[in-house]
């Protein structure tokens, strides 16, 4: 385990965490509670040099996490893409007589509906990011 491995047991429970990032400390604690105190300041550093990432281009948009060093100046650590989304939008028409409008109709409400199924995905993916660049 490179990055150290953070266990958990007692009679009706063993669980077993592989922290992404090496832990800063060492720790054996044997106690009637789970300290959690090492996990929850880990997750507090990641958390804070995390940020989302969402770019949109036309019919297809991209979203992933960024990873900032925390060492000096900001220097991107890693980058992962999460997920991307192809959108079936017709393009803009100039023809359509009559039925213009409605086109342009039609077609504004499956680019807003692709910009919702974007929205709640990053609301799903993003939720304990510190911030999220579009």
């Amino acid at each position: 385990f490179p990055n150290g491995v953070v266990m958990f047991c007692c009679k009706e429970l063993a669980e077993v965490l592989h922290p992404l990032q090496p832990l800063p400390h060492h720790m054996f604690s044997c106690g009637r509670t789970f300290d959690t105190s090492l996990v929850s300041e880990a997750l507090e550093v990641r958390q804070s040099f995390t940020h989302g990432v969402i770019v949109l281009d036309g019919d297809e948009a991209t979203w992933g996490v960024v990873q900032l060093s925390s060492q000096g100046k900001p220097s991107i650590h890693s980058a992962t893409q999460l997920g991307h989304l192809y959108a079936n939008i017709p393009s803009r028409t100039r023809r359509g007589g009559q039925s213009a409008t409605r086109y342009a109709r039609n077609r504004d409400g499956e680019e807003l509906a692709f910009l919702r199924k974007i929205a709640e995905r990053a609301s799903e993916e993003f939720g304990g990011i510190r911030s999220v660049l579009v």
